[in-house]
Formats: structure tokens, C-alpha cells, sequence
């Protein structure tokens, strides 16, 4: 799993296939403490196993912020070795950072003259120019910038063989201490598996507490995981009911949570009936969608704040993949998976169309993860309509997609850059507008 959410595993769920294994293993994956927490160091391309990380740690305290100890770090490399191309990469990227502009240029022409074709060189002068200029440009629209000069050709070579990370280990004391609600999140963002069963506990108090949706919604998701041991399941699971009912209570105008409370009563098999499609009817013509990522992940980011600042906006974009979207979704493309073939044609239709406009509503949201979401339901719908303007509609849908995802490919060569001002205006990007950043690379 990447460091920047789950893109790569979006292609290709919104196809009809999608809703049986595949949906299930996305969900699972999804829940999973983001994604099992899994992507602390992830990269997004695959790196040899032998590749060298003697700068790494240079690296990732570039990430963090930490500046002098970045440079004591890569200085160490460069004393025994000054012509590691590595070494110089990050040294560069250090004094840009840092608002050195005329020794990163010294260590891009050396960079040149070891590694010429890179495109690192490319963008490291580009970067140069523009955070020469008055006022400097930002981070963001100097790389994008960049990034459009070069074009897509030789992203695929890197002078790094690692990804660098600002995560760093938080230790279950520290994690422990913190109190009240932030506590309760970091404890669900970085819980173990199995579930701990004080973790269990924690998140069964909450049905009976006032707490702010994204606690709910951490709690339920705590209690709904695949790694809750068998002998805390039962409890676990009744209250992870209780508190779907009581989020889609306390939120009467919330789109996502009245659809997830009214489809979970019954068997995920079940298919819909009468009273479930005129609810879905109601609820998709009545509600807005009010639940976002960027809510989701600013309460991670305080959390995570509080106990180490430096790898806050990482660790949370991060942990936000475990708590968002609820999985009304999935529990959707379940119950109207047996509707496909049988029952009431009229029904059917009905519900077809109702999933249509919730697709809609779900695709404007401003993620890749909503607008795959959203076409996976379009194509649903099509099919329990049997519309072919809707089948047409799902399929421009999928290939625009394919087309973004192919865009967003190109800033995953961003989060190989050890510069931390980048890392954090690339992360807020991503939670607060991630379509419109990738739609200007197109």
C-alpha cells in the first residue's frame, strides 16, 4: 500500500464485477487500520530488495522538517562518498528546502554530471527557479509545474530506490497516555492486530457517549474489523449496530450514514425490498452528503499532532483510509447484487435509478476514492435498470477514472522527494481537493 491512499487499488472497482471478492477485499483492506496501517513506508512502484538506504534516514528527517539533522545525516554519506548520487539528490532537495538555492545548484549540476538523463535534474532546476522568485512560488505549483515541463517520459527511473516517510514508530505508552477523544483515535489508527481488547471496550462505551462523528465513526469501524478475536465478536458486533443507528440519529442529514443504518439491518444477501428502496428512494432525494475525507482527516491530523507534530499530516492521511468512507457502499452493491436477475421488474428499476443519483451525488465529492466509488454504483445501477443511457453514462465514467488514475501516477514521482514543505502541501492537496489537483496534470 501507497503513502498517499488507496489509488492503485481503486482501478478497476467500477466494473460489475466488483462487488463480490473484490469489494470485500477493498473494504477489508479499507477498514483494516488504514488499510492495516499498512502504508507507513509503502511505495508506489516496487524497489529491489537489495537497493541501498544508507541515506534514507537523511531522507526521511528531511521529510519531517528536521533540517540539521537531515544535513548532518547526508554529510556523513558524502564524506566517505561525494559523488553518491543518492547523497547528493537529498542534499539538494535539503538546501532547497531550507532556501539555499546556490549550493542546491551545485549539487544538481554534480547530480547532472553523474546521472544526467534523470528527470530529477530537470525538476530540481525548475524548483530552483521558481522558489527563487519573489515571493517564492509554492511548493505545489512549482512541482506540478515542473512536473508538466518534464512530461511523463523517465518517471519511471529514480536516483532514490526508497520512498521517504516521515513516520516513525509511536510507542503504545505514548500512544496510551494521550487522553480523551484524540487519544481514542490514535489508539484506533495504530491498534494491532487482533483488536485489543481494551481498544473493544473503548469503542463499546461509545454508544452510550456524545461524540463527534468521526469518533463514531472510528468506534464502529474498531468494531466492525476483521481482527476483533472471535471471543469479543458477538458484543463487538451489536455494538458496532448500535452505533451505525445512533451516527445515522445524530445526523439526520447525512447522506452516507442514513443509507449505511437503513441497509444494514438485514442479511447482507437479502435483497431489497419495498420498504428498503422507498427509504433509499427518500434518503438519496432528501439528504446531502455532508461527510468528507478532509473532515475525517483534519481530526486524525490533531491527534496525531499531539504527540509528534512532524509526521502529523503523513500519519493522517493515512489513518483516515480506516474510518472513510463508511462502508455504505459495500453493503449496497451487496443487497442489490441477487436483484439483478429476479423479482419485480418495477422494483428493480426503482432501485436502479435511486442508486443512479446517489452515484451522481457520490462522484462530485472531489476524490479518486469517491469518484470510483461513484462509478461502481452507476454501473450497478445500470444494471438493475437495465438503462442503456445509464450503461453508457457508468462506462464514460470508468474510462474518465482510468484517465485520472493515470494522471495520479505522476504524482506518486512526487512522494519520492525528500522536501518537507512539498510532502505537506502535497498531502492537504490530496485531502482537501484531490480531482482538481490531478486534472491539472492532464
Amino acid at each position: 500500500m501507497d503513502k498517499w491512499g488507496p489509488v492503485e487499488r481503486l482501478d478497476g472497482v467500477g466494473r460489475d464485477d466488483a462487488e463480490g471478492e473484490s469489494v470485500t477485499t477493498w473494504l477489508v483492506a479499507a477498514i483494516a487500520a488504514f488499510v492495516g496501517i499498512v502504508i507507513f513506508l509503502a511505495a508506489f512502484r516496487a524497489r529491489s530488495a537489495v537497493a541501498p538506504t544508507v541515506t534514507k534516514p537523511a531522507a526521511d528527517a528531511a521529510v519531517r522538517g528536521e533540517t540539521e539533522q537531515a544535513t548532518r545525516l547526508i554529510e556523513q554519506v558524502l564524506s566517505s562518498d561525494e559523488r553518491n548520487p543518492e547523497a547528493l539528490f537529498v542534499r539538494a532537495c535539503i538546501r532547497i528546502q531550507a532556501g539555499d538555492l546556490k549550493a542546491a545548484t551545485e549539487d544538481t549540476n554534480q547530480l547532472e554530471s553523474l546521472r544526467g538523463k534523470l528527470p530529477e535534474v530537470r525538476i530540481l532546476r525548475e524548483l530552483v527557479v521558481a522558489r527563487g522568485q519573489t515571493p517564492p512560488t509554492g511548493w505545489m505549483p512549482a512541482f506540478v509545474g515542473a512536473l508538466k515541463k518534464v512530461g511523463a517520459n523517465g518517471l519511471d527511473q529514480h536516483v532514490l530506490e526508497y520512498v521517504p516517510t516521515s513516520r516513525r514508530p509511536l510507542s503504545s505508552d505514548v500512544v496510551g497516555r494521550l487522553p480523551g477523544r484524540d487519544g481514542f483515535l490514535l489508539r484506533a489508527a495504530e491498534s494491532g492486530q487482533p483488536a485489543p481488547a481494551t481498544l473493544i471496550s473503548e469503542a463499546e462505551q461509545m454508544v452510550g457517549q456524545e461524540q463527534p462523528i468521526t469518533i463514531l465513526l472510528a468506534a464502529a469501524s474498531v468494531l466492525s474489523s476483521p481482527h476483533v478475536a472471535d471471543s469479543d465478536k458477538p458484543e463487538a458486533t451489536t455494538a458496532a449496530h448500535a452505533l451505525i443507528a445512533k451516527l445515522a440519529r445524530e445526523n439526520p442529514r447525512e447522506m452516507y450514514l442514513q443509507i449505511w443504518a437503513a441497509l444494514s439491518d438485514a442479511s447482507d444477501s437479502s435483497p431489497l425490498g419495498e420498504t428498503d428502496v422507498a427509504k433509499l428512494e427518500h434518503v438519496v432525494s432528501s439528504t446531502p452528503i455532508g461527510l468528507h475525507l478532509s473532515g475525517v482527516y483534519e481530526a486524525m491530523r490533531t491527534a496525531y499532532t499531539k504527540v509528534d507534530p512532524a509526521q502529523a499530516s503523513e500519519a493522517a492521511f493515512a489513518a483516515t483510509f480506516a474510518f472513510y468512507p463508511p462502508p455504505f457502499h459495500v453493503v449496497l452493491m451487496r443487497r442489490t447484487k441477487p436483484m439483478i436477475k429476479s423479482g419485480d421488474p418495477t422494483l428493480r428499476r426503482r432501485a436502479g435509478l435511486a442508486v443512479a443519483r446517489l452515484a451522481r451525488e457520490v462522484m462530485n465529492q472531489g476524490s479518486l476514492l469517491d469518484l470510483s466509488i461513484g462509478s461502481m454504483l452507476l454501473g450497478r445501477a445500470a444494471a438493475l435498470a437495465g438503462d442503456s443511457d445509464l450503461a453508457a453514462d457508468a462506462d464514460r465514467k470508468r474510462k474518465e477514472f482510468q484517465s485520472l488514475l493515470r494522471a495520479a501516477d505522476r504524482l506518486k514521482f512526487a512522494a519520492e522527494w525528500p522536501i518537507a514543505g512539498l510532502m505537506s502541501e502535497l498531502t492537504e492537496r490530496k485531502a482537501h481537493g484531490e480531482l482538481e489537483l490531478v486534472r491539472e496534470l492532464l
